[in-house]
């Protein structure tokens, strides 16, 4: 099982640290922290291979990481909504699909490009519960550096998740500013 690394997304961290005033919290269920995502990639190339991931673990650290650069007194993580807090917005991100592939005909079969897709879905509520938000972010097919040989190939996948979901999240800001 590969596993989340913070590593993959701190060297590209937001620059707009502390922009807002006030707290944000991230809501993850306990079921979907700890789903383990297990398996194959779409490509025929690496199909003997699976893949696992808690990537519910992933976009709950990652959000984390992202609200808190954007808000003063950061963000903090929880299993429940609230009924009322101080937090100035509360954010639910959700897994809707994964998929991976390792392709090897964009290469004309001498090299492989690990690609990824990440599907999220992301409710936003006031400090009070209400529904701000509601909306799916899909990143596309996203690819990094091509290898010939490579002794951990999920490697480059969990990379490219981490970077994925990390866009996602910023994607996500954008919107989450029009309602602060």
């Amino acid at each position: 099982m590969v596993r989340y690394n913070p590593d993959y997304i701190t060297q590209d961290l937001p620059t707009f640290e502390g922009v807002y005033d006030g707290k944000a919290l991230v809501v993850t269920s306990i079921e979907d922290d700890n789903k383990i995502y297990s398996q194959k990639p779409s490509s025929f190339t690496g199909s003997a291979n699976t893949i696992q991931l808690k990537l519910g673990n992933y976009i709950k650290n990652i959000a984390v990481e992202v609200l808190s650069q954007m808000f003063r007194e950061g963000a903090d993580h929880s299993t429940e909504i609230p009924e009322s807090s101080d937090y100035r917005i509360i954010i639910e991100p959700k897994i809707n699909s994964f998929d991976y592939k390792y392709n090897q005909l964009k290469n004309l079969g001498f090299a492989i490009t690990p690609e990824t897709q990440v599907v999220i879905d992301v409710t936003l509520f006031d400090s009070s519960g209400n529904l701000l938000l509601e909306k799916t972010y899909d990143s596309g097919l996203i690819s990094t550096g091509t290898y010939v040989a490579s002794l951990d190939p999920p490697e480059k996948i969990n990379s490219n998740v981490h970077s994925a979901m990390y866009n996602l999240m910023l994607e996500a800001t954008a919107d989450i500013e029009q309602h602060l």
